[in-house]
């Protein structure tokens, strides 16, 4: 495995965090996503005496935890705010890439089956989940007379499960109309989620870190376009990707890309006119 993959969320959001944090002014948004990853620092998954594994984390307000069980771990995930109910306004942009990787921290805490210790058992890397169905679920239900198969569709929590990792985490209703999902993680970035019936089906590539490294784009994102008048948002764009390389280099390396074109610009003869400039540039 790389170094790169080898990164946990709290030291990738360390990492971004302070890319993030300097340079030019910055978006509404990028403040934002700098907020979030202070707090993934922060607030990190916290493990009891019992093996129990939880987070809390009041910037996003999520709560997760991780209870081990004998056949695997089971995971939950609530609202600080709303406990198991809708929020009447969905999370969206920013907001919503902080509360899926404060969930991440957690799923990011189940044991991989490769790999692994010696002594781990054999249920340590499978986990399980019940996302609940809300009141406008059931409603929805009664209004279209499904039965229970016709349901699945129909819980909008394990749509958004399955979405949000790619279906790694994948639920379907039982018997009695209960919605439950099965899986293991095999390794670092792979995960195995289960069928109706409780069947392994093909691999799922998930990266529970990459949410990260999302929230890392919008905390470099800089306001350029308030010191270009009229610059074209393409051109906008790739200053806005150059000023986070540019930080991301003198970060790693002690000097920017832009210190080492500034002794190149500094070589060339002297500019006569705003249009050697642009050529320049």
């Amino acid at each position: 495995m790389d170094e790169e993959n080898s990164l946990s969320i709290q030291q990738r959001a360390e990492l971004l965090k302070r890319l993030g944090s300097a340079g030019p002014e910055q978006t509404p948004d990028a403040k934002e996503a700098l907020r979030i990853l202070n707090s993934l620092q922060k607030n990190q998954p916290q493990t009891t005496r019992d093996g129990r594994v939880g987070i809390r984390n009041p910037t996003t307000r999520i709560f997760a935890g991780l209870t081990p069980r004998a056949d695997g771990n089971e995971i939950m995930f609530s609202d600080l705010d709303r406990n198991m109910k809708r929020n009447p306004v969905p999370a969206k942009g920013v907001k919503l890439l902080g509360i899926r990787a404060t969930i991440n921290q957690l799923i990011d805490q189940i044991p991989t089956a490769r790999n692994a210790p010696p002594g781990q058992s054999k249920t340590a890397s499978m986990y399980n989940f019940a996302p609940i169905q809300d009141l406008d679920d059931v409603r929805k239900d009664f209004r279209r007379g499904t039965d229970v198969e016709g349901r699945a569709n129909l819980n909008q929590r394990a749509l958004a499960y399955k979405r949000f990792t790619k279906g790694a985490f994948e639920a379907f209703p039982d018997k009695s109309g209960e919605y439950v999902g099965y899986g293991e993680r095999i390794d670092q970035t792979k995960f195995q989620p289960r069928d109706a019936k409780r069947r392994f089906g093909k691999y799922v590539n998930f990266d529970p870190t990459d949410v990260v490294r999302q929230l890392g784009e919008h905390a470099g994102r800089r306001a350029v376009a308030k010191t270009i008048g009229g610059i074209d948002k393409r051109l906008g764009m790739a200053i806005d990707g150059a000023l986070m390389l540019d930080d991301f280099a003198a970060y790693l390396t002690g000097k920017s890309v832009s210190d080492r074109l500034g002794e190149y610009f500094q070589s060339l003869p002297p500019i006569e006119s705003a249009h050697d400039l642009m050529i320049n540039r």
